[in-house]
């Protein structure tokens, strides 16, 4: 019975980490990127790359990014 106990500990904090690349409608990456989910957050860096780490099943992830058109 301790045994299974423990097991659903383990899973009740098992973590993941997400990256990714954000690039717009013609291949180029987007700089500055908002991406947030759970409790944290990043921002795209020159690449579009990005890592979010310790998201828990059932976190929303919302990206934004404000953009001046000329």
């Amino acid at each position: 019975m301790a045994l299974s106990l423990s097991l659903c500990c383990i899973g009740a904090f098992a973590q993941k980490t997400i990256t990714g690349n954000v690039k717009d409608a013609t291949g180029e990456p987007l700089i500055g990127v908002t991406i947030q989910a759970g409790k944290g957050g990043t921002v795209t860096d020159i690449d579009g790359n990005f890592s979010l780490q310790n998201l828990k099943p059932g976190d929303k992830i919302t990206i934004s990014y404000l953009a001046m058109v000329r």
